[in-house]
């Protein structure tokens, strides 16, 4: 029998009682008095799980063939050291809370509208079913107290196992963990810790699975560029796309491929300490959490040959790339270094937007800072990938090394790529080589010091369905039939996502098939055989599918927000 599995995310949500504000982390609260209150004042407390980075996390569950479980650790903690021993209660609650129900309403009210589009006519998705979690899939290996020392402000961790054992999928759990002060002189003060559970399938167990016979590897025929933002998905999605290269003579698949070459982290941005004047790297809170668990969401895409890079862009407080003086483009080129060698990444990507800059008691943009910051990187990251988005007044004078400072920019990089990717506009194929612009609205000139092989001149938007799409693929067509093309990288700059139940439905898949149309050997513009006066797309010698690894794309559709980040 074809073993199913399915998944389970988990999205903790903290409601505390009595709740007036939070820290930065959100992490502890104002829950009123503790024991000997006249030695302690006030006091913040929280039930916090270990799982969670800022007091929001999200878990996963995975029922495979066999029982499936996950260990939490759960603790409780203080603003500052208890006089006295802390002793708390925990329980599971037994009712739904209305929150939780207003959001599985939500979510139903979208599922309902997706069912009208034409996709989900086709692949209708059924209703939500709110439920508590049952208690017997929660287990505290510690009992159900925690306990504060007399001179600490945590205690002890208590293992908690969750448990995926006769979920149902299509259904919506809540876990209510609550917490009671057991010790306490005067009224007990309550807390809860809330999980919603979200059940659905693994994506890859409701797919035909791959032939056996044939081995997935890393395309080495393109260079493909992905881009994830990790407040929204695991870097982990960049690692299930594929294509099948497959005869059109024969219908036999000769190679099946893995897609996403360079895949770009979101976000980490440059900031500004008004005190000491230095420009900062900052990375969000998804981003550090990412960045802290390499083990699990960055080797796995190391290990598969792919190289995985910090993407930096501007802050929007008016300090970036193009404004820093020497002394800040030292100091900014040690943090981007540490943080590259420390979590063992792959290189940088600067991606500068010109968002920000000319703001009051800032400094005006130059044409040597951006320069400068690339070389200065370059040197402290030998052997590291370094590449750049070309977009806007931040690079339009890397064609001038007078400008520049008397650096060639191109010297400094591996790549570039062209930044015009709006899923609101015609796709745009920027040529800085040619004379002539026929694909593109926008021009840019030739970075200093870099071939036309290392200029990403496609960079497909992900369209929505709509007659942008199909007027894209068509020029895409087009443009290489016309022999313009000088090489194989593919970039897909808005963000990767996966079905999203909205009007991206399907629109990765659709952004993925470029690869058909910019492949030597895949679909080209021709005449009709019928008709030599009519022009349009035409099969080319193969056929390059562009599927979800371990099986067909449509099934893929079926897994809502496959790969969400799960902390």
């Amino acid at each position: 029998m074809k073993k199913k599995t399915i998944r389970y995310f988990m999205l903790p949500l903290l409601f505390l009682a009595g709740m007036t504000g939070c820290v930065d982390n959100d992490v502890l609260m104002d829950t009123g008095k503790l024991p000997n209150e006249t030695a302690m004042g006030s006091v913040s407390s929280a039930l916090r799980s270990n799982l969670s980075f800022s007091g929001i996390a999200k878990v996963e569950l995975v029922k495979d063939a066999e029982e499936s479980v996950l260990a939490d650790e759960i603790s409780y903690i203080l603003s500052q050291p208890a006089s006295s021993e802390v002793k708390v209660t925990i329980g599971i609650g037994t009712e739904m809370s209305t929150e939780f129900q207003q959001e599985v309403e939500k979510q139903n009210y979208e599922i309902k509208a997706y069912n009208q589009t034409v996709h989900g006519r086709a692949y209708p998705k059924p209703l939500l079913i709110p439920a508590t979690l049952p208690a017997t899939n929660v287990q505290l290996e510690g009992g159900n107290t925690l306990t504060i020392p007399a001179g600490k402000s945590v205690s002890p961790v208590n293992r908690m196992m969750l448990s995926a054992q006769d979920l149902l999928s299509n259904y919506v759990y809540e876990l209510i963990l609550t917490v009671e002060q057991t010790n306490a002189t005067m009224p007990p003060t309550r807390q809860s810790l809330s999980y919603i559970v979200n059940v659905y399938h693994r994506a890859a167990d409701l797919m035909d699975p791959v032939d056996p016979n044939i081995q997935v590897s890393l395309d080495p025929e393109f260079l493909t560029v992905f881009y994830i933002n990790t407040e929204i998905y695991q870097p982990l999605l960049a690692d299930i796309f594929m294509y099948q290269k497959i005869n059109n003579m024969t219908f036999v698949s000769e190679g099946s491929y893995s897609i996403g070459h360079i895949v770009n982290l979101r976000t980490a941005t440059v900031n500004y300490d008004v005190a000491a004047k230095r420009a900062l790297l900052t990375m969000g809170k998804d981003q550090r959490y990412v960045l802290e668990h390499t083990d699990r969401y960055i080797r796995p895409l190391q290990d598969h040959g792919r190289q995985v890079c910090l993407c930096i862009e501007n802050g929007g407080q008016g300090i970036g790339f193009c404004t820093m003086d020497d002394s800040q483009i030292a100091d900014f080129t040690r943090q981007v270094k540490d943080a590259v060698n420390f979590y063992q990444l792959d290189g940088v990507n600067l991606r500068d937007d010109d968002n920000g800059y000319g703001k009051e008691g800032m400094p005006p943009m130059n044409t040597t800072s951006y320069p400068k910051l690339i070389k200065a990187l370059r040197d402290a990251l030998p052997g590291k990938l370094l590449t750049i988005e070309d977009k806007g007044t931040p690079t339009e004078y890397f064609h001038d090394t007078h400008l520049c400072g008397g650096i060639a920019v191109g010297q400094y990089i591996d790549y570039a790529w062209h930044g015009y990717a709006s899923q609101e506009e015609e796709i745009q194929i920027i040529e800085p080589w040619e004379s002539d612009h026929p694909y593109s609205q926008y021009t840019r000139k030739p970075i200093a010091g870099l071939t036309p092989e290392r200029y990403g001149s496609v960079n497909v938007p992900c369209y929505p369905p709509s007659e942008l799409g199909w007027r894209a693929m068509d020029a895409t067509m087009m443009w290489k039939t016309a022999n313009r093309k000088k090489n194989n990288i593919i970039v897909f700059s808005n963000d990767l996502i996966a079905n999203e139940q909205n009007q991206y439905e399907g629109a990765t898949e659709g952004m993925l098939s470029f690869i058909d149309y910019v492949a030597d050997e895949g679909s080209f513009w021709g005449p009709y055989p019928w008709d030599p006066d009519s022009f349009g797309s035409q099969s080319g010698s193969y056929w390059f599918w562009a599927r979800v690894a371990g099986g067909h794309v449509n099934a893929y559709h079926s897994a809502y927000r496959y790969l969400a980040k799960n902390w």
